[in-house]
């Protein structure tokens, strides 16, 4: 990957500028030590965000579980090897809980490895508890050259030690749902929207899906029914054929045809704000992407720009984009949003992330496309002939899958739990933080705040445990639908999960009702498609190919542990596991994927959770020719930052301890403007800076 090389070390003047500030006083390792030692407690610890019933969880256990007993049958611990515990963390990604560990010094319960991106470790490095890997050991673990910068560009990383050690790589795509989109260029061309002569193979396969599946074309007309246009109807068509005039496959290729499209399709179906056309999962993604093709990867040129004096900030201005108007910076952030907020405003763009998946709507056809990471290909289609969905009494509201059904059983004296949940056949308890040591793996750990709540106002009612999304209001003291004002008989809850921003109500079981969704409503394999993202700001702009994925971050422990390790992810890259076998179990049917042959742990792991390996091995292999039909996407793209001829270049996040907290920021704006949308409202650039502002400005 001699390109993304190339570009890449076009950024290392960002992390000379931060050596030249003086920051290895302020942040980085100063020879003085750790922060602090952790006790030796004969193991080690891998926090990981992964669910133990996903894909990526599924495969990092069994990877886990394979290493344990390696080193059982070998007496690998006579070396220094030590087993390893997956923690599982309830917040992803989420740095929250690590900051909380760090200002606690938590030395009894933290973990030794975490699994995320490189600005966790710009987090360690504020507590001086990153644990470097040698360059030595490093360049063993054959990093291909493009994935292998990424410990230049951490804010605090003057001395540029290898803090992180990348572990899986993806891509964003986009899962196409053909008829629902066939039925949109259809019906536009129906209009007068010609369809391009010569540049139309995605264009006229969905039409022909949809024109060619009659039964599926019924189910979708069926869901949009009743949102169709009528009001003013011949002005409408007059402005979406002005702008609109030809559709091309140029549509799926950059963000201001896809929403143009996307807004033209949503005007012929205003009166339900609920019904979108495109969804984004992450919004900072979608941001950084239009950045990097706007500015060609020029990192002196983004919205966050290197400057020497921000020492606090890692070496990086995150102020000026968001306070000065005339800034360059803030120009060009806000030509950016500005495109997705008129999206937003006329309802044809969803805003995703904090949890919540595009492929969730598009499951019903209650969206058309929805563009997230490869790693979620198996959550963009259903293998289901029915559904069952939970939608609000007489609304066409429906609850999102992530919801929990709260059963009616009260606890025993002797019981520690607060209530009991069902999520699929599953069974588990939740316990308030005074009771947490009673609660097993797959138990749900809530703050004592919300357990009081639950024991004075839900315990011994059947419901369900729901997020408090876009679609929901919280407002003197009463749970309603923004969309139709209709109030709920509801318990607020709050931030039940520590280190968590999402709020939860209780919704009583009454004001629910059960609807079969047919086969023709829902989205199955057949029916969908997955191609690239859209890759720049418009067509004739850069190709920019967003890279993400999560890392191996070790962390300082005590010398025994530190030393397992490294000896742990040095077996990860290099150990062969042959004919190995995942068992997963889902509705009681037990599924078994082999690996054939010799394989890496690290390759294993990737290839059963949708990522890439981010290794000249697997490069040069014939590994794609048994990707999946997501993963393969992102292959090609990162394959295509190879070819100095292609014009494509990588697009990554900026690592500082702010990463986290911006994107976050983002997100909930992003989502604050949805909200307004859903009730017909318009959310402005300024309140989308103000949003941001408000949750960055102790920060700046």
């Amino acid at each position: 990957m001699k390109k993304i090389n190339k570009i890449l070390l076009g950024l290392a003047p960002a992390a000379a500028l931060i050596a030249a500030s003086g920051l290895s006083a302020a942040c980085g390792h100063t020879g003085t030590g750790y922060g602090f030692d952790q006790t030796d407690d004969g193991k080690l610890v891998l926090a990981s965000g992964f669910s133990n019933t996903n894909k990526q969880g599924i495969a990092l256990k069994a990877v886990v579980d394979a290493y344990n007993k390696w080193i059982k049958d070998n007496n690998k611990q006579s070396e220094g090897y030590l087993p390893v515990e997956v923690k599982t963390l309830a917040n992803g990604y989420n740095t929250n809980t690590l900051r909380s560990d760090l200002d606690a010094k938590n030395s009894n319960d933290f973990y030794n490895m975490t699994l995320n991106y490189p600005a966790a470790a710009s987090i360690l490095s504020q507590y001086k508890m990153n644990l470097a890997i040698s360059k030595e050991d490093y360049d063993k673990f054959g990093i291909e050259n493009g994935f292998n910068l990424g410990n230049d560009l951490i804010g605090g990383n003057t001395r540029k030690e290898k803090w992180v050690v990348p572990l899986s790589r993806s891509s964003e795509m986009l899962s196409v749902a053909k008829a629902l989109v066939g039925k949109f260029i259809k019906e536009l061309n129906g209009l007068g929207v010609k369809i391009s002569d010569t540049d139309n193979t995605k264009v006229k396969e969905y039409l022909n899906y949809y024109t060619t599946n009659t039964n599926e074309a019924k189910g979708v007309d069926e869901t949009w029914a009743h949102a169709k246009t009528t009001e003013k109807w011949d002005e409408v068509k007059k402005q979406i054929v002005k702008a609109l005039p030809e559709m091309s496959d140029q549509i799926f290729r950059d963000y201001s045809s896809m929403i143009n499209f996307s807004i033209q399709a949503k005007r012929m179906y205003n009166k339900d704000p609920l019904l979108n056309v495109i969804g984004f999962d992450s919004l900072p993604n979608v941001i950084n992407t239009m950045t990097t093709s706007l500015t060609n990867g020029d990192i002196n040129k983004g919205y966050i720009k290197p400057d020497e004096d921000k020492i606090t900030t890692g070496g990086f201005d995150y102020s000026t984009f968001l306070k000065d108007a005339n800034s360059e910076q803030s120009k060009l952030f806000k030509k950016i949003v500005d495109l997705i907020l008129e999206g937003v405003k006329e309802g044809a763009v969803w805003i995703g992330g904090a949890g919540a998946y595009g492929s969730n709507n598009l499951l019903k056809y209650q969206l058309a496309m929805s563009l997230g990471s490869n790693a979620g290909y198996s959550h963009t289609f259903s293998t289901a002939q029915s559904l069952t969905n939970l939608k609000i009494k007489d609304t066409t509201t429906s609850l999102d899958q992530s919801t929990l059904e709260v059963l009616g059983q009260k606890p025993k004296e002797s019981d520690k739990w607060v209530i009991q949940i069902k999520s699929g056949t599953h069974k588990n308890s939740v316990y308030g933080k005074d009771n947490w040591a009673n609660a097993s793996k797959y138990d749900k750990k809530i703050t004592q705040e919300a357990a009081d709540i639950i024991k004075k106002q839900v315990q011994g009612q059947e419901g369900y445990l729901v997020e408090l999304s876009s679609t929901f209001e919280y407002k003197n003291n009463k749970i309603s639908l923004k969309k139709g004002n209709k109030e709920l008989d509801a318990v607020y809850l709050g931030k039940i999960y520590e280190g968590n921003e999402k709020e939860y109500f209780f919704l009583k079981k009454s004001q629910v009702e059960n609807e079969v969704v047919s086969s023709n409503k829902i989205l199955n394999k057949e029916d969908a498609d997955w191609i690239s993202s859209p890759l720049a700001f418009d067509k004739t702009a850069k190709k920019a190919v967003f890279i993400q994925g999560p890392s191996i971050l070790p962390i300082h422990a005590n010398e025994k542990e530190d030393k397992a390790t490294k000896l742990f992810i040095n077996w990860m890259f290099q150990h062969d596991l042959e004919n190995f076998k995942i068992e997963e179990v889902f509705k009681g049917k037990t599924t078994t994927k082999t690996f054939e042959g010799k394989q890496k742990p690290i390759d294993i792991f990737n290839e059963y959770g949708s990522y890439i390996s981010p290794t000249k091995s697997y490069f040069s292999s014939d590994k794609a020719s048994k990707l999946n039909t997501a993963t393969k996407i992102a292959f090609d793209n990162f394959k295509q930052l190879d070819n100095k001829d292609s014009g494509y270049i990588p697009s990554e996040d900026i690592a500082t301890s702010l990463s986290d907290v911006l994107r976050e920021a983002i997100t909930s704006a992003g989502k604050a403007a949805l909200s307004k949308a859903n009730v017909n409202e318009v959310f402005e650039y300024k309140e989308f800076v103000s949003k941001i502002l408000g949750q960055l400005s102790n920060q700046l």
